[in-house]
């Protein structure tokens, strides 16, 4: 009789701190604006938090076109899951590499993967188009192509040799960025017949655990990880605006959020862009993302977390403020005692 009435606001805040903020409870992730006790609730307190996943700096991508003259172009090399295209991306991609980290950019460069492998002179000749990504922080200036461009050539005797590949020195593009060889009646010989367009997706995975492993992007869980985040981010972009010219998405870094108990995905995905298209919507394309995976919260069996996802850079706060608690229940659940 003497017992203080129940304390539902002491309760409430008892669940909130024995679990993180009501975000985990063992190996169950929980809605952090769900909690109802005798149907007492405080609204997350999100409107002044940023977002969580935001990575730290951001990747920039630039595209590399080039011919190989002692390549002759094979059927296999238009699926990039063959063996042949597999192995061309190796070694181009470490030929590239070695120049790169020896230039401007060298200290925040991440990789090189080919999008396309494509016949030149009816195939007596190969077209590598590749994209190579490096870390930019806030501070850094634009990206320098002209720069790179002649890093290239110099590094190549005027672009002619690459190890034992010889290279049509009038077919080098970086960033679409071309200067004719001194021979100046010869037109570019291997510009690609559409240009290569890429965009970076950033997002974190909840349900993921960050492993050391995972910065070593020679590694099988990275290997692993680079499959699986590809495969779901290319389902999504076949049925989008650019689906008909999709290429394919690449992995630059994986990241520990949340000190390694969830994974940061930096992603480059790619796509064909002809002259007449209109410039990318990176708002569109979010959007798509967000309509395909219920707020940004699910991707199949992964967990994601909604105010991660950064599409080039653009991101939209999640709708917390005005959005009512999603899992009320709709009617309460009183009780009485018998004796």
């Amino acid at each position: 009789v003497t017992a203080t009435p129940f304390d539902r606001v002491n309760i409430y805040h008892i669940f909130i701190n024995k679990t993180n903020g009501f975000t985990k409870m063992e190996r169950y992730n929980l809605d952090p604006d769900s909690l109802f006790v005798n149907d007492y609730h405080e609204t997350s307190p999100r409107t002044t938090v940023s977002p969580t996943s935001k990575p730290p700096v951001t990747t920039e991508c630039f595209t590399l076109n080039f011919t190989t003259n002692n390549l002759i172009y094979r059927p296999q090399m238009s699926n990039p899951k063959s063996k042949l295209f597999s192995s061309t991306q190796a070694v181009y991609a470490k030929l590239l590499g070695q120049i790169l980290s020896t230039s401007k950019i060298g200290p925040d460069f991440i990789n090189c993967r080919l999008s396309t492998l494509r016949p030149v002179n009816q195939g007596e000749n190969t077209g590598i188009d590749i994209v190579c990504c490096y870390r930019k922080n806030a501070k850094a200036p634009p990206f320098d192509r002209v720069n790179i461009y002649h890093k290239f050539v110099n590094e190549t005797n005027g672009f002619t040799k690459m190890e034992r590949y010889n290279l049509d020195p009038n077919s080098l593009f970086v960033n679409d960025y071309h200067e004719e060889s001194p021979q100046t009646t010869v037109s570019p010989t291997s510009k690609p017949p559409v240009a290569t367009e890429c965009f970076t997706v950033n997002f974190t995975a909840t349900n993921l655990s960050y492993r050391p492993q995972m910065a070593n992007p020679t590694s099988k869980i990275f290997s692993l990880t680079q499959g699986v985040f590809c495969k779901l981010l290319g389902q999504i972009l076949k049925t989008s605006k650019i689906g008909s010219d999709f290429i394919n998405c690449s992995l630059s870094t994986l990241r520990p959020v949340n000190q390694g108990e969830n994974t940061g995905i930096d992603s480059v995905c790619c796509y064909r862009k002809n002259a007449t298209v209109p410039p990318f919507d990176r708002v569109n394309i979010y959007h798509k993302f967000i309509n395909e995976t219920n707020g940004f919260t699910k991707m199949e069996r992964y967990n994601l977390d909604p105010n991660s996802l950064f599409v080039n850079d653009y991101h939209e706060e999640s709708p917390q403020t005005t959005v009512s608690p999603t899992s009320k229940p709709p009617v309460a659940t009183e009780c009485f005692t018998l004796n």
